[in-house]
């Protein structure tokens, strides 16, 4: 069983984890499932591969210092493993060859399994470990599919995520064989799986990105999956050091997209709740924050603003 999961862990290291955090293209690997993902990361067990592993330690601190000054990181915890193999089950869950005529009630079964990946993972222990799982998943959400339409003089054919027919590619000039690439972002990959639902995919993404709530927080401009306060990332903010953080890494986004997108979210928060004056505070920081960047200036931390938060 110990020598299954290293290798399991191994095939997540090359296919999915090294390309999250170092870039170029991603071999998913079959469907990991809950009881597999839990226990990936136990034991002692760590990347065999030691250039691998080199690379993507390198990577990591790079990243994480966008946001904090760390000369090393820990190494990925069991729940960072179990992370990524549920990313990898989300991704499989919009794979067309998942299922057959039979056995189309996989891919909703595989979303149900990330979400109980989800629900036993608890959010960062603390601003280092959340810093440690941001610095793999900073770039989830720039992850895209390649698909390509063939088309020749007879007719054509549509690949999704996967290199065309070599067959289809001969006789170019003859043939008149035209290849047209496109690219599918992350939240747009269910189209064409009619066995999936998109509205119960994208609640599963929204739920795994709050398992790493600085990843959460850094994207909450994106289109889709709409981003919403959380428990986690609300407990975030709630620290002094986390709120610095959180306003670190919005600055970077333009004011267009940035006030607009906090106004949303803020607004799905009920006047009356406790968390409104939290998330209001936070707001005024981040934008503070953000204009300061926009003009060249240092913008000063908030730390008044979280001390009254809290």
């Amino acid at each position: 069983m110990s020598e299954n999961l290293t290798a399991r862990l191994e095939g997540l290291a090359h296919g999915v984890l090294g390309p999250l955090v170092l870039g170029g293209p991603m071999h998913l690997v079959q469907p990991v499932g809950p009881r597999i993902a839990l226990l990936l990361g136990g034991e002692g067990r760590r990347i065999v591969d030691d250039a691998l592993r080199t690379k993507i330690d390198v990577a990591r601190v790079r990243q994480a210092r966008l946001v904090v000054p760390v000369d090393t990181l820990p190494e990925p915890t069991t729940g960072d493993w179990a992370l990524v193999a549920a990313f990898n089950d989300l991704l499989q869950a919009t794979n067309h060859h998942l299922s057959g005529a039979f056995t189309r009630s996989r891919h909703e079964a595989l979303v149900s399994s990330v979400n109980q990946i989800c629900d036993v993972v608890p959010p960062p222990g603390g601003i280092l470990e959340a810093v440690a799982r941001h610095a793999i998943f900073a770039k989830v959400l720039e992850i895209v599919r390649t698909d390509t339409r063939v088309s020749w003089w007879t007719g054509s054919a549509s690949f999704r995520g996967e290199p065309p027919a070599k067959r289809l590619l001969t006789w170019r000039e003859f043939r008149r064989v035209h290849v047209d690439p496109h690219s599918v972002r992350l939240s747009e990959m269910t189209e064409g799986v009619s066995a999936l639902s998109p509205e119960h995919w994208s609640a599963a993404l929204s739920l795994w990105l709050t398992r790493s709530p600085l990843t959460d927080i850094a994207n909450i401009p994106r289109d889709a999956p709409a981003f919403a306060w959380s428990l986690p990332t609300l407990a975030f903010i709630k620290s002094v050091r986390g709120r610095v953080l959180a306003t670190r890494v919005l600055s970077r986004h333009p004011l267009k997209t940035l006030e607009p997108a906090l106004e949303r979210a803020l607004s799905k928060i009920p006047a009356e709740a406790p968390a409104r004056s939290l998330v209001q505070g936070f707001c005024e920081d981040a934008l503070a924050r953000a204009r300061g960047a926009a003009q060249g200036q240092e913008s000063p931390e908030p730390a008044k603003s979280a001390r009254r938060a809290s």
